[in-house]
């Protein structure tokens, strides 16, 4: 009973996902003291409260990230038994939300270095040109972090399409969702991303396991 309790509630992971992503925006877009001038950059890294806030915004992106692997194991295993196998959409599905992971883990270690690096070493004098290639790098890094979710959303979303495992409905919205991905220079395409995983997670907890119990049919 405990088992089958713990995979209902399994697809929780998804929308803690979310919710932590989010509380790491709150946590930048509240920490507007930094600016672009040389000077106010290193007066930004000399204060202590807003290097412990980048900290914070690390350690939720961390937090983000080992919950967003938790959906990618729920992900994995409904669309294995709604295929059948460990099909190629659901190989492609898991292994492109490792990446993704991985590109948003490097993506916060980037954001993070100059703050904790101030934290732990006296000597450490912030260059404000290194600053900002090492922000922008980790940019670069959750941008393609983003970009890898697209295999992720267009294979759940085919094998929505041809099996019982979510909607066909959630299947089609899917589609036009991995084509907006392409545009992740921007943050807006993010935020859906973050909306469909809110929305799949939801669903998968409503229908429990009982739909990818049935291969191969469609609803």
């Amino acid at each position: 009973m405990t088992g089958s309790r713990l995979a209902r509630w399994s697809p929780l992971s998804g929308i803690v996902f979310v919710a932590l992503w989010i509380g790491a925006f709150v946590v930048a877009l509240g920490d507007s003291s930094e600016g672009e001038s040389d000077a106010e950059i290193v007066a930004y890294y000399a204060d202590d409260a807003n290097r412990g806030m980048d900290i914070v915004f690390f350690d939720l992106i961390v937090a983000a990230s080992l919950c967003f692997l938790g959906f990618l194991a729920v992900a994995r295993s409904r669309l294995s038994r709604a295929e059948g196998r460990a099909g190629p959409w659901t190989t492609l599905t898991f292994g492109s939300g490792i990446a993704a992971t991985t590109l948003w883990l490097v993506a916060g270690v980037f954001w993070m270095a100059v703050a904790y690096t101030a934290n732990e070493t006296k000597e450490f004098r912030v260059d404000p040109d290194t600053e900002r290639l090492v922000s922008e790098m980790g940019y670069l890094f959750f941008v393609t972090g983003i970009y890898a979710t697209i295999p992720v959303v267009l294979g759940i979303s085919l094998v929505a399409l041809q099996t019982t495992v979510l909607p066909r409905w959630l299947g089609w919205l899917g589609l036009p969702i991995a084509v907006s991905l392409l545009g992740a220079l921007g943050v807006f395409p993010f935020f859906l991303f973050l909306g469909w995983v809110l929305l799949v997670s939801t669903v998968l907890i409503v229908r429990g396991e009982r739909a990818a119990d049935i291969t191969g049919s469609h609803a």
